[in-house]
């Protein structure tokens, strides 16, 4: 902004000599962003454009499916079914907006280093791809014992799928399980399988979008604003995992009203598909020394072996891709009991009471072959703690006629927190925390319907989250919003109607 020879102040690049510079900038306006009524609505609508995108997902499915006894055994029928299925998907994704074109700065005096995006917010690239699946299956189920010495039943369940994917080929699935019933209050079930998770439309062909964001260089060790591109990746292949699981379910005859169950799962992931965070391309691309696929998403001027301030990276692209490996292995566990207590106010009462829980023993990622493995729950391998090792849920529940009251209790346990590379906290315990709600429902008969009026009290005690402050000071919350209360105490109220 400079004043112009009336002493108006004006946009330096209007007074340009070249003409084409003019008309590049025509109708520029210098922002005065003091003083009532600033910016003037000419600046502001001069920086402020309309960003439009549209996104369309068609798919069209062929299928086929037959099923029934094949014969009989002794212990009763096998029962079967095949099938197959041809599946056509197509995504198509058009946008006004483009983030891998930078705006223009020919003729202007900036500091900008970096090149700067037009659409800083909601700025959507274009995209299009297609696939087709083709798919065949079949599944049986074998009772192979029953009411023979300490068998009540055994059976047997096996499923196998063959699906043909045009962008990646064909992968195998299949199961095998048992269900073994020794007496009628117990019963145990193993299951061990091969599962697959395709990559979406999205993940394959998403278009390109732009964010500036700040991070901490630990190349350099500088602190920086940069351009952080996501987009999707057409040579993802499908996930595939490994799972076992074992459990049993204890239903005792002698005391009516309560269950219990306990499941042990391992889970095991190859090619799982992922996006890293900036921090964790980081620091999987330190730790490889520069030989890690992780290291390609990082654009930097200089060789890597310059660590000089001036080797700040001009951008990161946060890119879906099939990671080498992901490990998850815990315990879930529920216990419930329903007691009758009799003629109360309205009608004869109940009280349910129930424990879901679950024990998370390890979390374990690595991004690429013979990369860091990352413990997300463990203080012997540090990671981040987005996943804490307990969590356990607790409703009480009083049932009266059309009176139901609602008590339920989230625990979250302790976390461990630190990085693998370059960033360790100075306090790496992250506490418990638990949160309280509480629900009153009371139903009105209406005719042949009713209408129910209900009275929600969410984190009734409203604790403070933990506070897990982020490496980069800035604007956002202190904790991890996907595990932890950031609202506090609200409250929900209303009517359900039924006809």
């Amino acid at each position: 902004a400079v004043k112009n020879g009336n002493g108006n102040i004006v946009s330096n690049v209007t007074l340009s000599p070249d003409p084409v510079v003019r008309a590049r900038y025509a109708g520029c306006v210098p922002i005065n962003i003091f003083g009532n009524g600033s910016p003037s609505k000419a600046a502001y609508d001069y920086v402020s454009k309309v960003s439009r995108y549209s996104v369309k997902q068609n798919m069209d499915i062929v299928n086929a499916d037959f099923s029934g006894d094949a014969f009989t055994l002794p212990a009763g029928p096998v029962s079967f079914a095949v099938g197959a299925e041809y599946r056509r998907q197509k995504l198509n994704e058009t946008s006004n907006t483009d983030p891998s074109k930078p705006i223009d700065l020919t003729g202007l005096r900036t500091n900008v280093q970096t090149f700067v995006l037009q659409y800083n917010s909601t700025n959507v690239g274009t995209a299009f791809g297609n696939q087709n699946v083709k798919e065949a299956f079949g599944e049986v189920a074998v009772p192979l014992l029953k009411d023979v010495t300490l068998v009540k039943s055994l059976d047997l369940n096996a499923a196998f799928r063959y699906t043909d994917y045009s962008t990646s080929g064909g992968v195998n699935t299949w199961k095998i399980g048992l269900s073994y019933v020794p007496i009628d209050d117990l019963r145990f079930r193993l299951t061990k399988s091969r599962d697959i998770r395709a990559p979406t439309l999205f993940e394959l062909y998403a278009g390109q979008q732009a964010s500036r964001s700040n991070v901490v260089d630990l190349h350099t060790n500088t602190n920086g604003n940069v351009i952080s591109y996501t987009q999707g990746n057409p040579k993802l292949v499908p996930e595939k995992g490994d799972t076992l699981t074992a459990g049993v379910i204890w239903q005792p005859s002698f005391f009516r009203g309560f269950s219990a169950s306990v499941d042990y799962y391992q889970i095991k992931i190859n090619d799982a598909i992922g996006t890293l965070s900036n921090d964790q391309i980081q620091q999987q691309c330190e730790a490889s020394a520069c030989t890690g696929i992780t290291c390609a998403a990082i654009v930097r001027p200089l060789p890597f072996s310059d660590r000089s301030v001036a080797n700040f990276p001009s951008s990161f692209a946060a890119i879906p891709f099939n990671q080498a490996k992901q490990t998850v292995e815990g315990v879930d566990y529920e216990v419930g009991y329903t007691l009758p207590i009799g003629k109360m106010i309205f009608d004869e009462a109940t009280v349910d009471l129930r424990v879901i829980g679950t024990h998370l023993a390890h979390y374990l990622v690595q991004s690429q072959a013979g990369g860091v493995v990352i413990e997300s729950n463990n203080s012997v391998n540090p990671g981040t703690s987005n996943n804490v090792k307990d969590r356990i849920n607790f409703k009480a529940g009083y049932q009266d006629g059309p009176f139901r009251l609602d008590v339920q209790a989230r625990y979250y346990g302790p976390a461990f927190r630190t990085q693998t590379v370059g960033v360790v906290y100075a306090v790496n315990d992250v506490k418990s925390i638990t949160y309280v709600d509480v629900t009153v429902k009371y139903k009105f008969k209406v005719n042949n319907g009713g209408v129910e009026a209900f009275f929600t009290v969410n984190n009734l005690f409203d604790p403070t989250p933990p506070i897990m402050a982020n490496a980069q000071p800035g604007q956002g919350y202190p904790t991890n919003q996907a595990v932890y209360d950031v609202i506090g105490r609200y409250y929900t109220t209303g009517l359900r109607f039924t006809f």
